[in-house]
């Protein structure tokens, strides 16, 4: 569930059903998801950038630097 791929399918079921059947809250829902994923993506990643953590398929030791 960590690589965003169950979210982003969850986008998807609710972005279908609302082009489908017209259906403006299930269009909201499928927005408000993405808006969450990029969100807390992007503060993550400032985090991780700022703190310097090393990622794991990078680390030259076995804790990082």
């Amino acid at each position: 569930m960590g690589d965003g791929k169950f979210q982003l399918g969850m986008v998807d079921a609710y972005a279908g059903y609302g082009l489908l059947t017209n259906d403006s809250r299930a269009l909201r829902t499928a927005l408000q998801i993405t808006e969450a994923i990029f969100t807390t993506g992007s503060i993550v990643q400032f985090l991780k950038h700022i703190t310097g953590r090393e990622s794991p398929f990078v680390a030259i030791q076995p804790t990082g630097r």
